[in-house]
């Protein structure tokens, strides 16, 4: 298989590295200060084109992503631009050169009122990060071979960083909690990484949920990661009445989907013994990959 893997940030590079075992992979960076990096704006159209006209893959795999609520919030039309029209631009690209789409959705997308949502639910916004994630979404299932992967909350070890990841965030710096008491299934990043493979592998398309099997709230989630390197200190209470918008109160996935498939995440206990395995070890690194 021939692949492109949009986007070199944490989970785009992981996903790179975890199907060089099974693919051509083809990494394009949205970030000019990334050097050795092939560089691709994806509001670029003509300069998308391009790249993929050349590469000329069987699956372009869209990582881009403006992941921050607070600037999202702050900057609509980067958010709409960034979320919906560069991801539009490149299914458009894909059905140039016959290329499947697989995107990298969220949770989000529902409003967290119920919890435990099904690829099949509802999907009710809130906030322009939620809204042009489902924009996104609605426009690339236009295409019938298209994929969704809807990704909870992603946790990890970064190699490049040497630490941590929580989505965006490390324990690095002050993590302020306004809402301790959310719930979220968090997907360990080498099993959410092993299930885009096996779906895409499979020749499946739709939408599928990507989440962890244990419902946890936030504050009990960042203190199990943040006792691993000792930086539970840097965790702090913060005023809700500080925050530009509050995030929904329970975004947890069903993945009953994806286990009919034969596919799962680990269990809870065992990512994080993986994860602290990991934390421990100078030789977890990164692999390369075409670029």
């Amino acid at each position: 298989m021939r692949l492109v893997v949009l986007g070199a940030g944490f989970l785009g590079t992981r996903l790179a590295n975890r199907l060089l075992d099974v693919a051509d992979v083809f990494v394009a960076t949205l970030n000019p200060d990334q050097t050795g990096m092939t560089g691709v704006d994806a509001l670029d159209l003509n300069r998308l084109s391009e790249y993929i006209g050349n590469v000329r893959p069987e699956v372009v795999i869209s990582t881009v992503a403006l992941a921050s609520y607070y600037k999202c919030e702050e900057n609509r039309d980067m958010c709409f631009s960034v979320n919906y029209q560069a991801n539009k631009n490149i299914l458009d690209v894909c059905k140039s050169v016959n290329a499947r789409m697989a995107y990298i959705s969220s949770s989000y997308i529902f409003d967290g009122r119920v919890g435990n949502y099904s690829e099949g639910d509802l999907a009710n916004p809130q906030g322009n990060y939620a809204k042009s994630k489902l924009l996104a979404e609605n426009y690339i299932l236009q295409e019938s071979n298209s994929i969704i992967f809807r990704l909870d909350c992603l946790y990890g070890y970064d190699a490049a960083q040497s630490c941590i990841r929580v989505g965006g965030n490390t324990f690095r710096s002050r993590m302020n909690v306004a809402f301790p008491d959310i719930i979220r299934t968090p997907i360990f990043i080498d099993d959410a990484v092993d299930l885009v493979s096996k779906v895409l592998h499979s020749g499946r398309s739709g939408v599928f949920n990507l989440a962890g099997e244990r419902r946890l709230t936030w504050l009990k989630f960042l203190n199990d990661l943040a006792q691993m390197e000792g930086l539970e200190g840097n965790i702090y209470p913060d005023d809700p009445g500080n925050w530009i918008v509050h995030p929904p109160k329970d975004t947890s996935l069903n993945i009953q989907k994806i286990r009919q498939l034969g596919y799962g995440p680990r269990s809870y206990e065992e990512s994080l013994k993986i994860l602290r395995l990991q934390v421990g070890s100078s030789n977890f690194g990164i692999s390369n990959f075409n670029r």
